[in-house]
């Protein structure tokens, strides 16, 4: 198990690759996460986007379309890599 005690870990022992399989929960607490609102932004990804907790638009828990049977752009869900078409509200 080469996962820490908050679920991340390093991917290389040759280059910085620390990163998350959950959400980030003691980050997510320190930033005031509460439920049935949206998450707060936790980070940047390396594209210049915003990274978001795992809450969107009313607390509804993030999924891709495929699952929801939504629409990309137009429903609370993500497209299969991740990424959230609509208003983040901020």
């Amino acid at each position: 198990n080469t996962f820490d005690q908050r679920g991340g870990h390093s991917s290389s022992n040759t280059r910085a690759s620390y990163h998350y399989h959950v959400p980030p929960s003691c980050l997510l607490a320190q930033l005031g996460m509460t439920s049935g609102v949206h998450s707060p932004q936790i980070g940047w990804m390396a594209d210049g986007f915003p990274l978001y907790g795992p809450l969107g638009p009313n607390g509804t828990a993030m999924k891709t379309c495929t699952v929801t049977g939504g629409k990309e752009g137009k429903d609370v869900c993500t497209d299969a890599c991740g990424g959230y078409a609509s208003d983040t509200g901020d």
